[in-house]
């Protein structure tokens, strides 16, 4: 699932074990203007939720304790102020794996290409971002 939940609740299993506990990842900022960002030594929080505007689900707030302010789940992802749902992303990245093109999508969707093409950009980013932290945290390299 494209959902940016692995710095949050979610668990994964460490390499080579079968069975085992799961581990959390650590939680960092990802906010490019804070002394702390992607620092894995901050704390940080849950800080309540807000409701999005075009699909009024709700999404989680945290707290960066050392840089004293808020961010949203999404800042995790490039696709923060993309004016999209979380349905709208994880179709798109869908249709995308299927081979579509940004026009197709775009055509299908009834938005416009650019948005769709920002919202591809995005995603690529995040899976990159993801794959480098993963071998990254366990050791691996490239």
């Amino acid at each position: 699932m494209l959902r940016d939940r692995y710095n949050q609740e979610s668990f994964m299993l460490l390499p080579n074990q079968k069975n085992c506990a799961p581990t959390p990842l650590p939680k960092f900022c990802p906010k490019k203007s804070c002394a702390f960002c992607e620092s894995i030594n901050n704390k940080i929080t849950k800080n309540g939720t807000y409701p999005v505007k075009l699909s009024g689900e709700r999404r989680q707030l945290f707290y960066c304790e050392k840089g004293e302010h808020s961010f949203s789940e999404m800042a995790y992802s490039g696709l923060v102020n993309k004016k999209g749902s979380e349905k709208e992303y994880i179709q798109t990245a869908k249709l995308i794996k299927e081979g579509l093109s940004c026009e197709k999508i775009a055509d299908v969707k009834i938005r416009d290409v650019r948005t769709i093409e920002a919202w591809v950009a995005a995603i690529s980013q995040k899976s990159q971002n993801f794959r480098a932290f993963y071998l990254s945290f366990f050791g691996y390299h490239n």
